[in-house]
């Protein structure tokens, strides 16, 4: 009986036509055992539906096989996985190091047209897009052209180079973004796939035309390979050539107006510009977030957050940042916490606080000599860690915070912390607070003064935070005085 159940398993998991026959031979046993139970017929008739049943299954394999055979013709070569591999790779290789010879050809490459249109900004821009450019020269205009771009023309430059971003150019992207890359449209198979299949954002779905910088334009409904090598890029789509002078131009320009002199007549144009869509918002973004490091450059960043709901992720310090630096971006921080409506921007800078809190010091006598925390950023961040109107989860960014910046020995962080942990955080928080109040109000009232003035060089103000009132109430000692506690 074992015999027979495992010639089943075998029959139907290999199309065997033997190892049926075998079976068969082998069932006239089994079959009179089933006789026996159940009254089946004689033995006989089971024999010879053995035989019938290894002809037919001889005939479903050779079915089998010729299908398969079929569709094995039917494929495509180009989805063949180590062949595309191979091919893949070594076409990567090619695009990487044709784009490193472009690069070093860029810097160096002159000609008399591109000297005439470095003259003035006009002809810059005028020869930039002219689509009888050649590829190089337009390129060289790019590398050479940021300072070609005055505060005034600043907004066309951000729009033509949020509008080509999202074009079709006729140039499938570079062979290396298919190796790797988790999206599934820049995945080895679509690029195997690439010359039946257009990889998405390459082609125009329709037959259209637009105008571009103003050109009357038809978007391609071909793509071509990316060229791997220079001279191939010459005769490439005008609206690929401008796609990527229009990027090299645009971090040039980025780079050179984040110079101090520069930045606030850059950002001026800039805040004054509401975008229209997404990828208007990201390059004045990008341009306003690239700065000097400065009075005016934390202020832009405070702005954006309070004005925007842009978290203030760049308001980060560094080794080369200087004390008063590091304190106009902890002040910042806390004007954030106290006048955004956002919880995940004050989520942000609360964050930041307790990143700050570990890698920076001041000599203020209202900080003291100890890494940058303050009882005032403590307390700005309490009034959101108790709110009540936000979830658990919410609660818990902030209350993290508190506690990683209080050193609480109790406190252990966990980023995968399930709903209990977190909840268990924030009731460590509340409890820590109930006392911890007891100092930090003396010392919010010592540290006010010092930390309005920097806030005052930001344009906004710090102020007292509201007391805390816990589960348990408000701490007796609160209404007694007492002395400036320590962190």
């Amino acid at each position: 009986m074992r015999h027979y159940l495992c010639g089943m398993m075998r029959c139907f998991d290999t199309l065997d036509a033997e190892a049926c026959c075998e079976l068969g031979r082998r069932r006239a046993p089994a079959r009179a055992y089933f006789s026996e139970m159940t009254q089946d017929p004689p033995r006989r008739k089971l024999v010879r539906h053995c035989h019938l049943e290894c002809g037919l299954l001889r005939v479903a394999r050779f079915v089998v096989v010729v299908a398969l055979f079929g569709l094995a013709r039917a494929q495509p070569t180009a989805v063949l996985p180590f062949r595309s591999s191979d091919d893949l790779e070594s076409a990567c290789r090619k695009a990487t190091e044709a784009d490193a010879a472009d690069l070093g050809l860029i810097v160096h490459h002159r000609s008399p047209e591109l000297d005439a249109a470095l003259h003035s900004e006009a002809a810059f821009w005028k020869f930039l897009i002219d689509p009888s450019t050649s590829y190089m020269d337009r390129m060289a205009a790019a590398h050479l052209g940021g300072d070609r771009v005055p505060p005034g023309q600043l907004l066309r430059l951000w729009k033509a180079y949020a509008e080509f971003e999202v074009l079709p150019t006729g140039v499938n992207p570079p062979p290396c973004e298919f190796i790797g890359n988790a999206w599934g449209a820049r995945s080895p198979s679509v690029w195997a796939m690439r010359k039946t299949v257009p990889v998405p954002g390459t082609v125009s779905g329709k037959p259209e035309s637009r105008t571009l910088l103003g050109f009357e334009t038809r978007l391609p409904e071909k793509a071509i390979d990316y060229p791997l090598n220079v001279a191939d890029r010459n005769p490439t789509p005008w609206v690929w050539q401008m796609s990527r002078a229009l990027t090299e131009l645009e971090r040039n320009v980025r780079q050179y107006y984040a110079h101090p002199d520069r930045y606030v007549r850059m950002t001026e144009a800039a805040l004054q510009w509401h975008p229209d869509n997404f990828y208007e918002r990201r390059v004045r973004t990008r341009a306003l977030t690239q700065g000097p490091r400065n009075a005016s450059w934390v202020r832009t960043q405070l702005k954006l957050a309070l004005d925007e709901g842009i978290a203030a992720g760049v308001l980060n310090t560094s080794g080369d940042d200087n004390l008063h630096l590091e304190e106009l971006i902890h002040v910042a921080h806390i004007a954030i916490l106290q006048q955004s409506s956002d919880w995940r921007v004050a989520a942000g800078s609360a964050a930041l606080l307790a990143e700050m809190k570990k890698k920076t010091g001041t000599t203020l006598p209202w900080f003291g000599p100890e890494p940058l925390r303050s009882a005032t950023s403590v307390m700005a961040m309490a009034q959101w860690a108790m709110n009540a109107s936000l979830s658990v989860e919410q609660r818990y960014t902030f209350a993290r915070a508190i506690l990683d910046i209080v050193d609480d020995p109790s406190f252990k962080p966990n980023p995968t912390a399930d709903s209990k942990e977190q909840a268990g955080a924030v009731r460590n928080a509340e409890n820590w607070l109930y006392t911890g109040q007891v100092w930090l109000e003396p010392r919010v009232a010592r540290e006010i003064d010092g930390l309005d003035a920097v806030a005052a060089e930001l344009g906004t103000h710090i102020q007292v935070p509201a007391r805390i009132v816990t589960r348990w109430g408000v701490h007796p000692f609160l209404l007694a005085p007492t002395s400036p506690g320590r962190f």
